[in-house]
């Protein structure tokens, strides 16, 4: 029997799969959501500089300096404001996606994010003031842990209260899960969903309790010890079917085999990635690479960014920097069809052109970002429409100096890719070990 949960917008859901003795699988249907961050015409609009700033922060490497006014990176959490369910006229561009989850018999709305580890929710206390939007509230009915947690996101900061309560997400129910009931919030009065789930290894969480999976996994709820995820596009009409399935897959959403990648280190979603190609050009340069569903875009390092834009006619774009890191965006050509892929496991795993851009750059953005070619470029092209430029969905930032110890060629694979491949995130899916495993989506 599957059982389908359908969200506000980016419709993801989830489905129950058959049983196997005491264990099951559920599948949530997910909506996507998002800010505004193009116009109804398709124009990048300044608010995607503060998702680009609010990713950088999410790894801890601090903000870029952004000289553009209104743009202060206390947006909404997680580059989440707006439900999609009339957007994908936006641009048509996916930014986040989210579905419902209960604790007891309260639904709240949460953001399913792969590159963090900790669960959080508004707690009673927490209203407009204290910087928790929405009306749903937990009450602190599970059993108190006497502490508190405080967690840096990329947008902004929470603080609140352990709670340990039963937790639902689809069909699917584990006990004695840590529910972080905020007390306050920074940065996210604008977000229309309540809280985010951290999927990634506890190993991350700041309240150093187990995520909901393990907890699921430890009480055998679920069939098989992964949880997958389906990404659709507004721009052809699929992110009303995004899923994210616990415990299971979903046929219907891939197509082939599957490419296995172990993971490095069991933090975040962590993998090995061989290289890129451009087009015809590989770029056989080994390095890590975090799989994080709570990142719209790519972002590269040096080593792979570079040669992925100018393939395409990129022109590099400065945005700031926050110490040694530099962040740097690109202008492409909105109509280039060349072939971009990342090499997982002896794989070439391709990027659909519809996901290489974010929206189109017209004056007044190339305007504030105070760029002499990008100016020339977009004006040339407003007499003529075969060279207008859109910003790129790969981005530039060496984050891997930041860390500690230096990572060698880190990049985080956000949205922009996972779109085109079913991704299976699996306790023990690469022979008994921990990986992320990649179909081809339907």
């Amino acid at each position: 029997m599957w059982q389908h949960l359908y969200l506000v917008s980016l419709a993801t859901w989830v489905t129950a799969l058959p049983t196997q003795s005491s264990s099951s699988s559920g599948s949530i249907h997910l909506t996507s959501r998002r800010r505004a961050i193009v116009s109804e015409s398709g124009r990048v609009l300044p608010e995607v500089l503060t998702v680009f700033n609010n990713t950088l922060k999410k790894y801890n490497v601090g903000s870029y300096i952004a000289p553009y006014p209104g743009l202060d990176g206390t947006l909404s959490r997680r580059q989440s404001p707006v439900p999609l369910v009339d957007q994908c006229a936006n641009g048509g561009n996916d930014l986040l996606y989210y579905g419902p989850i209960k604790i007891r018999d309260k639904t709240f709305t949460i953001d399913f994010d792969t590159g963090s580890a900790d669960f959080f929710v508004p707690g009673s206390a927490c209203g407009t003031q204290q910087g928790c939007a929405g009306s749903s509230k937990y009450d602190g009915a599970g059993r108190d842990l006497g502490n508190t947690t405080s967690v840096t996101y990329g947008s902004g900061a929470v603080t609140g209260k352990n709670y340990l309560d039963t937790v639902t997400v689809g069909n699917l129910t584990a006990t004695d899960t840590n529910v972080i009931a905020l007390l306050q919030a920074k940065g996210f009065s604008n977000s229309q969903s309540d809280g985010l789930m951290g999927m990634a290894f506890s190993k991350l969480a700041n309240a150093k309790q187990p995520t909901f999976v393990e907890r699921l996994i430890a009480e055998n709820k679920i069939s098989s010890k992964e949880f997958c995820f389906y990404l659709g596009r507004c721009s052809d009409n699929s992110g009303s079917t995004s899923e994210m399935t616990i415990g299971g897959r979903n046929p219907s959403k891939f197509t082939g085999t599957f490419t296995t990648v172990p993971l490095k280190k069991q933090d975040y979603w962590r993998v090995a990635i061989d290289g890129v190609k451009a087009g015809d050009i590989p770029v056989a340069i080994p390095g890590d690479a975090i799989i994080d569903t709570g990142t719209t875009a790519v972002v590269a390092s040096p080593a792979y960014a570079v040669p992925i834009n100018e393939a395409i006619g990129g022109i590099p774009v400065p945005l700031g920097s926050t110490g040694s890191l530099e962040l740097i965006a690109y202008a492409i050509p909105c109509d280039s069809k060349t072939q971009i892929a990342l090499t997982f496991a002896g794989q070439d795993l391709v990027m659909n052109s519809k996901d290489m851009t974010i929206g189109t750059i017209d004056i007044s953005f190339a305007t504030l970002l105070n760029h002499a070619p990008l100016i020339s470029r977009v004006k040339a092209a407003e007499a003529n429409p075969s060279a207008v430029l859109c910003l790129s969905s790969i981005l530039q930032a060496d984050v891997g100096v930041t860390m500690n110890p230096p990572v060698a060629n880190f990049n985080i694979i956000g949205d922009s890719f996972l779109k085109n491949w079913y991704s299976c995130f699996s306790y023990n899916g690469a022979s008994g070990q921990p990986g992320v495993l990649f179909a081809k989506s339907i």
